[in-house]
């Protein structure tokens, strides 16, 4: 996907980025499996809140899918989703 991964220091702790294009402003999330919005996806998200505040455009690329309220959340955020694999 042209992107090389990167870990960003948010206010909160590290951020490991799946797909990072600098020039872009671009950070892709990977997910080969099913998201749900667990504990965890809860902590990433507020992550990619604040990346999201200052100005990259964060995509979350689902290939698993995703629960109702996790896409719900990504909505309320601005955080842009694509479902299913991307690779042609």
């Amino acid at each position: 996907m042209n992107g090389e991964n990167k870990v960003f220091k948010t206010p909160t702790s590290n951020r490991q980025i799946d797909i990072y294009k600098g020039d872009d402003m671009y950070i892709g999330q990977l997910k080969t499996g099913k998201v749900y919005h667990c504990e965890q996806a809860k902590i990433d998200l507020e992550k990619d809140a604040w990346l999201v505040e200052q100005q990259y455009t964060v995509e979350y690329i689902l290939e698993g899918g995703a629960s109702k309220p996790f896409l719900d959340k990504l909505d309320e955020l601005g955080i842009k989703y694509k479902i299913g694999s991307q690779i042609p």
